[in-house]
Order: structure tokens, then C-alpha cells, then sequence
């Protein structure tokens, strides 16, 4: 039977078979611009790529421009990427599982993580790739990802777990936008779930004695380790940050008993900063909480004076008896990598609330060398 010729069926004549037609694009003088096309109404740039292998493809890359002009210029960043090799990835992405195997996974091996880090992560990333390893990357959705939590949640998963399952995977995604494949996360705006805090019992300066005495006794380094744990309770740092410190970097008084004839200082002793007492801090901090109406807010707390640490050490060596110490400086204005060789910070703010400091800077330099001395001539005679 003779097939009857309609609007519909006949081969071209279709308005909806022009619209998805490529059609070149033309400039001002009616001449076709090489690499860039019309599609349903959009500009579409034709360019010839290389994959990973070498071999060359042309791709057809959607452009966001609204005129020829535009286009030109889109098609032209285009071309000058390829030529400099940052040419962001073009057509369909890979799969999760894929991405995961062949270009997450090795980074992650080489990241530097702990093991127990590692071993945690790959957990979650084996549980991801077993949910929706098979989509790609591009079209994972937020309800992908809600769904795949709510799973956890069912099988009686904590909170915590939940929140860690979403950073993992939020890590994978933000790597996958580096490479080009993806341009947003489809992880923004899922809220994290609400984790109980565990409340930690803080130990107390007594308990940091009899641990302290305690290691005296037990340890041929029990001064070494005592010095250690003195310091991580005084100063507030981080375990590694401390294990690298020197005695030489941040204790006078040790240096001192080395070579009680030499000082040495780090920088040319010119650096002058505001050197605030603890107890005005805290009675700092606790005007700004007292007495602001505003929920948040932000407040300096220093002196409107300056002192030298060349001023600071002389304070330090009286304290200590000592007389005829020759200073030796390391040099440079700075006395290590991102010190700060002049703070000076505007406290009108907390002063409008009524805050004022009550010590001057060498008054609080002096105060705290003679409980620092006291505490660590105390701890030498203790062991």
C-alpha cells in the first residue's frame, strides 16, 4: 500500500525538522563563520578535541552566548584553551564507579591520609558506588543523594555517619568539577543531620600534676615528656604543631641555663607588639558577651601602647637574676615565616562597652616570666 504524504510524515517539511537542523552562522558580511552553527535557536561551536589516546574527535559544544558576536568570541576562548592543553572536558562524562576506580581512588591513595581515614573513606565510597555507581556523573541529582541517606538512616545509622557519608561523597564531586566533568554539586543545600555532642570531661590543673609527677617517676624522659604536656596545657597547640617545636623557639629561660652569657632572638628584636595579660583578656572577652546587644559581633583586645621584644627580654633577664647577657639576633624583620613584626590593634570598639585594660605591657611581661619561672623552677625541684 502507497504510504499517503501528510504534513506530518513528509521527509523535511516539518517545522520541528528545520529547528533541530544545523545551520551556520553568518557575520556582518553574509560570510559563514568557520566553527560555529545555529541549533533550535541556540549557537552551537564544532570543534576537533583529542581524548587521552591521542585521537581526535569533533565535538559539538554548546555555547551560552546570545549573539554571532558573542559566540565568536566563546568559540574563540574555545580554541585558545585547546591550544594552551585546559580544554575542559567535552560530551559525556563517566559514570561514578568509573570515576571512582580510575582517577578518585589513586588520589586518595597518595593523599597522605592516616590509614584508619583511609580505610573509613573507602567504606563510604564503596557503599556509594554500590548505590548509584551506575549513573553519571552529571546525573546524580540531590534526590540520588538524599535517598541513598535515608537508606543509611534505616539500617540504624548514626547521624554522625550520615553527615561523613555526605562529605565523602561531596569530596568525590568537588574533584570530578576540577576535572571538567561536572560544573555543580549536586550535593549543596542537603542539610546536614543534627549530631548530639559528646560532653568531655576537661582535666583539671591537678590532674595535670599528678600526671606530670607521675611521669617523672616512670620515665628516664619524664622531664622531656612533663615539659611537653606542660606546654599543650599552657599554650593550646595541636599535638604535631608542638612535637616540632624547639625549647630554643619558645623558652627564654631554657636557652638562658645553656648559655647564660648569650640570648638569642629570633628576628632584630625590633618587632614591637601589644603583649596583653590572660586576666585582661578574659575580662575582654567577657564585656563583649555581657554587654553587646548584638547577637554577633566582632572586638580587639590589646593595648594602646607598644613594646619591642628587645624591651620584652630585658624584662625576662631582670626577672631572672641575670646580668651582662649579650643578645644575639637571627636577623631580618620578621622573626619566623608569617610573624607579624608590628600589631597594633584599635580597641575603641570594646572600649565604648567600658573595657579597659588594667596592666601595662611590661607589667604583664613581668607577671607572667615570674609564674612561668616559678612554675618551671617548681617542677625541677618536684623531680
Amino acid at each position: 500500500m502507497k504510504r499517503i504524504a501528510t504534513p506530518g510524515n513528509r521527509t523535511g517539511s516539518s517545522s520541528s525538522s528545520r529547528r533541530y537542523r544545523y545551520t551556520k552562522v553568518l557575520d556582518n558580511r553574509k560570510h559563514a563563520i568557520r566553527g560555529l552553527w545555529r541549533r533550535n535557536g541556540k549557537f552551537v561551536a564544532r570543534i576537533t578535541v583529542e581524548d587521552d589516546a591521542g585521537r581526535k574527535a569533533v565535538k559539538w559544544v554548546p555555547l551560552e552566548a546570545t549573539s554571532a558576536a558573542e559566540a565568536k568570541q566563546e568559540l574563540d576562548k574555545l580554541v585558545v584553551e585547546r591550544s594552551e592543553n585546559r580544554l575542559r572536558h567535552i560530551g559525556r562524562g563517566p559514570k561514578l564507579r568509573d570515576y571512582l576506580e580510575q582517577t578518585y581512588l589513586p588520589r586518595l591513595d597518595t593523599s597522605g591520609k592516616k590509614p584508619a581515614t583511609l580505610v573509613t573513606e573507602k567504606g563510604h565510597l564503596n557503599r556509594w558506588r554500590d548505590s548509584i555507581g551506575n549513573l553519571y556523573l552529571d546525573k546524580i541529582r540531590p534526590y540520588h543523594v538524599t535517598g541513598h541517606l535515608q537508606k543509611l538512616k534505616q539500617r540504624g545509622k548514626a547521624n554522625r555517619t550520615c553527615n561523613l557519608a555526605l562529605v565523602v561523597l561531596r569530596n568525590v564531586l568537588k574533584s570530578a568539577r576540577v576535572d571538567g566533568f561536572i560544573k555543580a554539586l549536586p550535593v549543596d543545600g542537603i542539610p546536614w543531620q543534627r549530631t548530639e555532642k559528646k560532653a568531655r570531661r576537661l582535666y583539671t590543673r591537678e590532674d595535670v600534676d599528678l600526671f606530670c609527677h607521675a611521669a617523672l617517676t616512670a620515665s628516664k624522659n619524664g622531664v622531656e615528656f612533663t615539659d611537653y604536656v606542660r606546654l599543650l596545657a599552657l599554650c593550646g597547640a595541636r599535638e604535631q604543631e608542638t612535637i616540632k617545636l624547639r625549647w630554643a623557639d619558645v623558652d627564654f629561660e631554657h636557652k638562658l641555663l645553656a648559655n647564660p652569657a648569650e640570648l638569642e632572638i629570633l628576628g632584630d628584636g625590633r618587632q614591637r607588639k601589644d603583649y596583653l595579660h590572660v586576666d585582661d583578656c578574659i575580662e575582654g572577652i567577657m564585656t563583649g558577651y555581657e554587654k553587646s546587644s548584638s547577637a554577633v559581633n566582632v572586638f580587639n583586645l590589646g593595648l594602646e601602647e607598644q613594646t619591642s621584644v628587645d624591651e620584652l627580654a630585658d624584662v625576662v633577664v631582670e626577672e631572672m637574676g641575670l646580668v651582662g647577657v649579650r643578645k644575639r639576633y637571627t636577623g631580618g624583620a620578621r622573626g619566623w615565616v608569617g610573624d607579624n613584626p608590628v600589631v597594633y590593634l584599635s580597641i575603641r570598639k570594646i572600649q565604648a562597652l567600658g573595657w579597659e585594660p588594667r596592666m601595662k605591657a611590661k607589667d604583664a611581661i613581668r607577671l607572667t616570666a615570674r609564674w612561668t619561672l616559678g612554675e618551671l623552677r617548681g617542677q625541677r625541684t618536684t623531680g
